[in-house]
């Protein structure tokens, strides 16, 4: 027999102070979990799956004045999956079973600053911070005739940090110029690692059923 489970939760909040302060809050939980049972009680095989997430956020938007606002955003998220199996050979034997299980934890805060610098040209810089922790797999086993061995790694604790700047510009009606760069910094286990993460496109749109775009981006991938 096959069975699932499967739920979802989110809310929603957006309040507006007056018209220089708004706050947004989300909310989102899931969990889903599958269960295959084969046999009799006396007899029986069965896997479980249990895997789900959690993210909650908070965004801030402020006028500093008229062409300048700050963002704040905080945002926190968690996934976890567990996987158990059980078996059984007969009616007065105790069960036989092993379970393995891991996830991720992750804490982030995001501080930007937009500025309209003219009707043709944004410009945008920021700093980001994000705290990660890794539960890598923990198994434990259960059995009859031996005590139950139980193998658990440490978590593992990473830092990234980054801060960044970008510009919007349009110098011709049809043509929007990006560009931007960005300084990242990943901390792991007493290593360090970084760089610069540059990035330009360009998009040309004057005629009416076609787009051109064209750009370049070097991005650094630390997970």
């Amino acid at each position: 027999a096959n069975n699932f489970w499967l739920y979802d939760l989110n809310a929603k909040v957006n309040h507006r102070f007056n018209q220089n302060h708004q706050l947004f809050v989300s909310f989102y939980t899931g969990r889903d979990a599958y269960l295959a049972k084969e046999g009799s009680p006396q007899d029986l095989s069965a896997l479980r799956l249990h895997w789900g997430n959690l993210t909650g956020t908070a965004r801030y938007t402020h006028a500093l004045s008229p062409k300048l606002f700050g963002r704040l955003a905080l945002t926190t998220t968690r996934f976890r999956y567990v996987l158990a199996t059980e078996n059984r050979v007969s009616a007065d034997d105790a069960a036989y079973g092993l379970r393995l299980s891991n996830g991720i934890r992750d804490y982030t805060g995001k501080y930007q600053l937009d500025f309209a610098v003219s009707p043709t040209a944004t410009l945008r810089a920021g700093l980001e911070w994000m705290h990660h922790r890794y539960e890598p797999a923990n198994s434990s086993a259960t059995s009859p005739d031996l005590p139950a061995p139980r193998a658990r790694n440490p978590a593992i604790t990473a830092v990234e940090s980054a801060g960044f700047v970008e510009t919007d510009w349009r110098p011709l009606p049809h043509v929007l110029v990006n560009a931007g760069a960005r300084l990242s910094r990943y901390a792991v286990d007493g290593r360090v690692f970084g760089g610069w993460e540059p990035r330009a496109s360009v998009r040309y749109t004057g005629w009416p059923n076609w787009t051109v775009t064209g750009g370049y981006g070097l991005m650094r991938q630390y997970i």
